[in-house]
């Protein structure tokens, strides 16, 4: 029985497999998309407490001032 197996052929075939994993870019794409959406998300935190903190004293008097003259 005769092998037929070429070491040349397998090599190109594998180098090909290889120059095609490496140009493959659909996970840096999804990375990416992953990593805008976390800076989003940060902001938009950092943009409620920091608007949260300054309208807390406006609802405590909005709120507060007709219910302690209601009761």
């Amino acid at each position: 029985m005769v092998c037929s197996f070429n070491v040349a052929d397998h090599f190109d075939y594998e180098r090909g497999r290889m120059k095609n994993f490496l140009s493959n870019e659909s996970g840096a794409t999804a990375i990416e998309y992953g990593l805008i959406c976390a800076l989003i998300v940060i902001a938009c935190v950092a943009g409620i407490t920091a608007l949260g903190g300054g309208t807390n004293g406006m609802w405590e008097t909005r709120v507060n001032g007709p219910v302690s003259t209601a009761l």
